[in-house]
């Protein structure tokens, strides 16, 4: 136990504001939209250390400074998680729906963007977006990618997205029978 303690708060100062978007999604009361505008924040400074670190290593050869292919790397290092999921569809749904929300797009505006979700769409997004951040602190604290997998797949909410229930797709999500 002493060893995750140590594994979370090695770097805390450059993740504190992360976890605080983060877990102010569980620990405040705020709109769907906000709470899903916090975790697509925390995913795209998240992705921005975890490449930066990459390209430090020599692990990837160029900078990645869209949020979206950052999202692509971070989702191609879990194997284990992404089961089914389109990453390039859910990649985009994270980023063009931060991107509409974010700029305050019109309904005809949303309309425009395939990967724009809203309501019940919206709320599975959001469950994605946290199924990541999840499986981000999980790695870093140390468990294994087939741990991490375990752990997800046992979370109804988690547990749908990474044994493939839903399909991201243009317009909506879908729920394969």
């Amino acid at each position: 136990f002493q060893k995750v303690i140590q594994r979370w708060f090695a770097d805390y100062d450059q993740f504190k504001h992360i976890y605080e978007m983060y877990f102010q999604t569980i620990y405040t009361k705020q709109t769907l939209a906000f709470n899903f505008l916090s975790l697509a924040q925390a995913l795209d400074s998240y992705t921005n250390i975890y490449c930066r670190n990459l390209l430090q290593s020599g692990e990837i050869n160029k900078a990645y400074k869209k949020f979206g292919d950052r999202i692509l790397v971070l989702l191609k290092s879990f194997v284990e998680i992404r089961g089914n999921l389109s990453l390039q569809n859910f990649t985009k749904a994270i980023v063009e729906t931060r991107h509409a929300i974010s700029h305050g797009d019109s309904k005809q505006e949303k309309e425009k963007n395939p990967f724009c979700y809203e309501d019940n769409d919206l709320r599975m997004l959001f469950f994605g977006a946290k199924m990541i951040l999840s499986a981000v602190f999980l790695r870093k604290i140390g468990f294994s990618d087939e741990k991490i997998y375990e752990s997800l797949k046992n979370n109804g909410r988690f547990g749908n997205i990474v044994v493939g229930k839903y399909k991201f797709e243009e317009k909506k999500i879908e729920k394969v029978k």
